[in-house]
């Protein structure tokens, strides 16, 4: 584990991570000079740090070099030239139509998850602010200076009690975000 390493791996890394923590992760991983497989759902992630995206597609792995983004962009290419050389039958007219039907369901679950993604990060960031402003609190309330002061202490007590009734709310708001991404994930995979 103290030893350097080429190669790490990484499974989820943003999952858990607010805002500042992602952002950190991200900055130390581009300084990273080896190299990373890495998994996740986070785009933005993906498109910050990768430089080759390999997918696997009915069994056959494709190669796409550069970011996510332009990986997006080239698949759809290619899925555009396959479309185009399989309409000469009739049969795969059929098969085209239900796919684009299924490619329209696609594209609004992916619109729906992007909102879903964005809303999820602005939770986090509320989290993030909620729980710093409550240690800020928690510290005041240790001050010497502050205990002084049972007025403050007062206001200091309410502020804090109304936090955390905030973050609650926040963490189940995050909660059913994180389950209806969860369920729009799978209908995609579907």
């Amino acid at each position: 584990m103290l030893e350097e390493t080429n190669f790490l791996i990484l499974d989820e890394p943003t999952n858990h991570l607010d805002h500042d923590t992602r952002e950190i992760v991200e900055r130390a991983l581009l300084k990273y000079q080896g190299t990373l497989l890495i998994v996740s759902h986070d785009r933005h992630f993906l498109d910050v740090l990768a430089e080759r995206v390999l997918e696997i597609r009915d069994g056959i792995l494709y190669d796409y070099p550069g970011n996510y983004s332009w990986f997006l962009e080239k698949r759809e290419e290619n899925l555009k030239i396959s479309e185009s050389e399989t309409e000469s039958s009739s049969s795969s007219r059929k098969k085209i139509s239900k796919e684009n039907s299924q490619s329209e369901n696609t594209f609004k679950i992916k619109q729906e998850l992007k909102e879903i993604k964005k809303s999820i990060s602005q939770c986090e960031k509320k989290i993030s602010d909620s729980e710093s402003r409550l240690s800020e609190i928690d510290a005041a309330l240790c001050n010497p200076d502050t205990l002084k002061n049972p007025a403050e202490i007062k206001n200091l007590m309410i502020e804090r009690n109304e936090l955390d009734r905030k973050i609650q709310d926040l963490y189940s708001q995050w909660e059913n975000f994180s389950l209806k991404n969860e369920e729009l994930n799978a209908k995609i995979k579907k």
